[in-house]
């Protein structure tokens, strides 16, 4: 169960915080409790150790229990939530089925450049989408109209290697609604 039955005789103190972690995790869930609160479940965690835990969780829903857990993750939140609650400044921004969310904010569509040229992101600059410039690339989100008028903008160029389109993920769609940086 969550990978720790190695160190049933490991000393707690000699465990990692990764291992520490699942630990924690598997005792509040001894007696399959009807309701497990669970604060930054995988903060700081490997991705390895990360999925260990989220089909632990999983397991313990298809058992009956009801899971509240915080996370500044939004792609896990995305990937595992039945409702969310989206907290500013201590109040709920919004609140109920991940689709729903999504829906609600608005339909959006994120397009990845890598390896931009200054035409690129004077092109990105000029749509007056939502963007950042990141290390080799450069992402924009906004709705499907923008992004689609700068795809044609940019099938123009030469010099663009490769160009990634897909729907926008929650973070991104809470990013450009609330303005908060996930």
């Amino acid at each position: 169960m969550l990978g720790v039955d190695m160190y049933l005789d490991t000393i707690v103190d000699n465990l990692s915080g990764g291992q520490r972690r699942r630990l924690d995790i598997l005792c509040a869930a001894i007696g399959k409790p009807a309701l497990l609160v669970l604060d930054e479940p995988t903060s700081g965690i490997d991705s390895e150790g990360r999925a260990v835990i989220w089909d632990f969780i999983r397991c313990l829903r298809s058992e009956g229990s009801a899971i509240l857990a915080t996370t500044h993750n939004l792609s896990e939140a995305e990937m595992f939530a039945d409702v969310l609650m989206v907290m500013k400044e201590g109040k709920i921004s919004f609140e109920g089925r991940v689709k729903d969310v999504i829906a609600r904010l608005g339909e959006y569509k994120r397009i990845n450049i890598i390896n931009p040229s200054k035409r690129i992101i004077m092109l990105f600059e000029e749509s007056g989408l939502s963007y950042k410039l990141s290390g080799m690339s450069i992402t924009a989100i906004g709705n499907e109209v923008k992004v689609n008028q700068l795809c044609e903008l940019i099938r123009d160029e030469s010099d663009v290697i490769d160009v990634f389109l897909d729907s926008a993920r929650l973070e991104d769609v809470l990013t450009v609604n609330t303005g908060m940086e996930m």
